[in-house]
């Protein structure tokens, strides 16, 4: 009787660590999936920020100013009215 208990004891041993590493393998390919998906998320945005310099930085060479694009419109001044 006592040999049934401690093989009963082994096997539920055995299958409680068997589940934990599952859950530890199911948890590590989450996680190397979200860093995937991480790491497209940030090479996608590194392309774009590299194509928006490249490209960007052409306005000088057609006669473009930035400053002249991004400035805020001027206001013209009113004359003035003098009441006497």
């Amino acid at each position: 009787m006592k040999a049934h208990l401690r093989l009963n004891e082994v096997y539920n041993e055995r299958r409680n660590r068997d589940l934990k590493e599952l859950r530890e393998d199911e948890e590590l390919l989450e996680k190397i999936q979200e860093w995937a998906d991480n790491r497209g998320r940030i090479d996608e945005m590194t392309g774009h920020k590299n194509e928006i310099l490249t490209t960007g930085s052409k306005f000088g060479s057609v006669g473009i100013k930035m400053s002249e694009i991004f400035s805020e419109p001027k206001l013209r001044k009113q004359p003035s009215k003098i009441s006497e």
